[in-house]
């Protein structure tokens, strides 16, 4: 029997896996379409939109999106750890004022959209309940509304030195000194493509309270053909891995009990190879994230990133109609930097706080129709709406997303 699956996209977390920002990719686990038995090939399609967007700093503290890493940005630290013949070390002396809490300081504030976000799939079966399965996915963001509030003020020579030289046209300043932009942007692009092999079997039951036992098990190659980073934009993070290739595995375990209730857990890990291009660095440990002006060559060594997910579903108790509530925590332990010039120390570099590990908890609500309980019907459908809700986090952004499962089966 041939099966072809619309389903959705399911986004929760930007931006990548990396530097706090996490899209789901579409294998998302809590909304994945149950598979028939036998099936040949499923084909399918997820689409969803974001309606809010919420940021946690390094206390849990819900923050705007650019205020995770750093509570204000500092324009007098950007020019700190050059050499003193340079262009900006220059500047450094010509300016020759200290920093007193609010001289040179920025408040940064703008709003980041997840405008959507669209996944392809393929899975075909193999036999003992193997299947091979591929997936690739397209996203929009937009970050608007970017606000520099500049604190200095305007009392002392001092003062006055830091507005005419660097802050009453920071953003030119800046142009110039890093090539750095500071507004806004809008990017789209695709995600990284996984390749996934993938064994699921049930266990009948025959027992009054516990009636199967499903166990999965996957392994996955994840290829870096998703949008990268864009070094010259802040908070324009890749919508992949930013150009490194990545290997996954996990495991389920899902019990029917009490005729109507499944419970579920899902464990998955991810590891990133280390990846070697241009990117932006501290070269002083003081200085604040979106204002980094120095780019180098940099090998970065990558944490583990772990996904856990625990779920309830009311299951096909009217016909087919199915309602799941849903927990999930990721964790992405600490980045590191290893730069490729001896001008730059590493240690430096790596105090960044986008590479300090990040968490975050989100919350799922999922209501879904499967036709496919007639085993008469030659064509099945399936339907769902989903939300997405985070709750907690550190060093990271969380979407709230809404969305909808279209699924044919013939």
């Amino acid at each position: 029997m041939k099966k072809i699956y619309l389903g959705s996209f399911f986004l929760v977390n930007t931006i990548t896996g990396l530097s706090g920002m996490y899209l789901t990719r579409p294998y998302e686990r809590m909304l994945l379409v149950e598979r028939r038995d036998p099936f040949c090939l499923q084909a399918s399609i997820f689409v969803e939109h974001g309606y809010g967007t919420t940021g946690y700093n390094d206390d849990g503290r819900s923050v705007n999106a650019l205020r995770i890493w750093n509570n204000d940005q500092n324009a007098l630290k950007m020019l700190e750890g050059f050499d003193p013949a340079s262009e900006i070390g220059q500047l450094r002396i010509q300016i020759g004022a200290n920093d007193d809490g609010t001289r040179g300081h920025f408040t940064l504030r703008g709003d980041l959209d997840y405008r959507f976000g669209i996944g392809l799939g393929a899975v075909a079966s193999l036999p003992c309940d193997f299947s091979l399965s591929a997936y690739l996915s397209f996203y929009q963001l937009k970050l608007h509304n970017v606000l520099w509030e500049n604190k200095t003020l305007n009392i002392t020579a001092d003062d006055a030195r830091v507005r005419t030289y660097l802050t009453d046209d920071f953003f030119a300043h800046v142009r110039s000194l890093g090539g750095l932009e500071l507004d806004g942007w809008t990017r789209s692009g695709i995600g990284d493509f996984t390749l996934m092999a993938e064994w699921r079997r049930n266990f009948e039951q025959k027992k009054d309270f516990l009636q199967n036992v499903q166990l999965g098990a996957r392994i996955a190659a994840i290829l870096p053909t998703g949008k990268k980073s864009d070094e010259d934009r802040i908070f324009a993070l890749a919508f992949g891995n930013d150009g490194a290739f990545g290997g996954l595995l996990g495991a389920d375990l899902l019990l029917t009990v009490a005729n109507y209730l499944r419970l579920g857990v899902d464990v998955e890990l991810t590891h990133l190879f280390s990846s070697t291009r241009e990117r932006r660095i501290k070269t002083h440990v003081n200085q604040t994230e979106f204002l980094l002006l120095q780019k180098a060559l940099v090998l970065r060594d990558y944490g583990l990133t772990q996904r856990f997910n625990l779920s309830a579903e009311l299951y096909r108790f009217f016909g087919g109609l199915s309602i799941k509530a849903g927990y999930q925590f990721l964790r992405h332990g600490d980045d590191t930097y290893t730069v490729c010039d001896n001008r730059f120390s590493s240690n430096i570099a790596t105090s960044a706080a986008s590479l300090q590990e990040w968490t975050l908890h989100n919350l799922f609500l999922i209501v879904s129709y499967d036709g496919s309980h007639d085993e008469c019907a030659r064509t099945h459908r399936y339907v769902s709406a989903f939300i997405k809700m985070p709750f907690n986090g550190q060093y990271a952004v969380g979407f709230k997303t809404i969305g909808m499962v279209f699924a044919l089966d013939f």
